[in-house]
């Protein structure tokens, strides 16, 4: 008879998945230990340690790229971005906001640089506008796509 032989992931780190640690469950004990030596001594024939390497083998193979790591960190930096104008007005800086604020300026594009256009600022509350001057706009705009790129260049 065949004991039964599960296995399961253990993610130190469940967003990214960096650390993953392959483990399988024999009678009620986890093992970590996959050669044939250790599953033998526990009892399990060829086709349950057949299952448990191809198994393994899968999830290996499930682990993110260095390249997966990188853009998720990144991404995790650019959606939680905020800048700061001279003025000491404080923008939120992730991808949508900058849409936002692009579009305020191609819809405001007649405006002077001290006409007012009401925004809601990343210093106050959601949903208060505050007034902001187009060029206050315009640099926060500058200063998002600036910090955009500077966070997604691969460092030397």
């Amino acid at each position: 008879m065949r004991a039964a032989t599960t296995c399961a992931k253990n993610y130190s780190n469940n967003h990214l998945k960096e650390a993953t640690i392959f483990k399988y469950l024999h009678d009620g004990t986890y093992h970590t230990d996959t050669s044939d030596e250790y599953m033998g001594a526990l009892g399990l024939d060829d086709d349950a340690k057949h299952s448990v390497l191809t198994q393994k083998e899968y999830e290996e193979s499930q682990q993110p790229t260095p390249a997966d790591v990188f853009k998720t960190e990144r991404q995790k930096l650019i959606d939680s971005a905020k800048v700061t104008t001279a003025s000491g007005k404080s923008f939120d800086a992730d991808e949508t906001s900058i849409t936002r604020l692009a579009n305020a300026i191609i819809k405001h594009w007649e405006l002077e640089p001290t006409d007012t256009i009401p925004w809601s600022t990343a210093d106050v509350g959601t949903g208060i506008m505050v007034d902001c001057t187009k060029a206050e706009i315009v640099e926060a705009h500058q200063l998002a796509t600036d910090n955009f790129a500077a966070t997604w260049q691969i460092p030397d």
